[in-house]
């Protein structure tokens, strides 16, 4: 599928073999591809880091590149190391000024600057795929295809699994259906994928469990959430909606 990131000084899509570049100041789109500067092919997640001025690639294999001042810089290391199964990234985020990597067995910790792999964290023995990954004051969060784990973001230890907690307010699945989760003014929501056709769900998250947004008569096809500008921007298959999550109001 395609992936779109927007940094203060471009707007990135990706395709099929690679990307496309629009630079709004110069009014111009250049494309990026591994013949003329990406280091692979199937990028999977992209993320354009404000507090360095650089876009992280990630792609299915593991492999990562860092694009800053015209310059391509891999950073190989989850590719190439030896282990069993997906080592693909799903999801990539800043928070803080740092960088996290949520992928199809663990959470990583990129340094951006230093172009290299800072931390692996493991929220679950059985290592499931990591969907997605959050912080929300000093708690972690790992989205899993079934259930949320927590942890708290100064534990040294958080590779240990044993550091991790499942965070029982979200329901447990037997299916593998949550793809997403957002922070938006401090409301954690959490986007699920279900069968047929238009049964999604889009939860918050509180004290005593979780809610829904939309009436459970509603047809809904989720495609992605994203915060902007403290509202719930949520990516459906046949539009836009922008929800205030503090009053639950879907404003269009």
């Amino acid at each position: 599928g395609v992936v779109v990131a927007a940094g203060n000084v471009m707007i990135i899509s990706s395709y099929e073999m690679g990307l496309v570049v629009y630079d709004p100041a110069a009014d111009e789109l250049s494309s990026m591809t591994s013949v003329n500067s990406l280091s692979d092919i199937g990028i999977s997640a992209l993320c354009f880091v404000n507090s360095s001025n650089a876009l992280v690639i990630g792609y299915e294999n593991g492999n990562i590149d860092i694009y800053k001042n015209n310059t391509v810089t891999n950073v190989p290391a989850i590719k190439l190391a030896q282990i069993p199964g997906s080592k693909r990234i799903n999801k990539i985020i800043e928070r803080n000024g740092e960088v996290y990597l949520a992928t199809d067995f663990s959470v990583i910790l990129l340094d951006v600057n230093k172009k290299e792999i800072r931390d692996t964290w493991y929220p679950t023995s059985g290592n499931l795929r990591v969907m997605d990954v959050e912080l929300r004051n000093d708690t972690m969060y790992a989205l899993t295809p079934s259930a949320l784990y927590r942890g708290l973001r100064n534990n040294i230890a958080l590779s240990d699994p044993a550091q991790w907690t499942q965070d029982l307010r979200l329901p447990q699945l037997n299916s593998e259906d949550y793809k997403d989760i957002e922070l938006v003014s401090g409301a954690l929501c959490i986007a699920r994928s279900d069968e047929p056709y238009g049964s999604d769900t889009l939860y918050k998250l509180h004290s005593g469990g979780v809610s829904s947004f939309f009436d459970a008569s509603m047809s809904i096809e989720l495609n992605g959430l994203h915060n902007q500008d403290g509202k719930l921007i949520v990516s459906l298959f046949d539009g836009v909606k922008r929800i205030d999550p503090s009053t639950s109001v879907i404003e269009t």
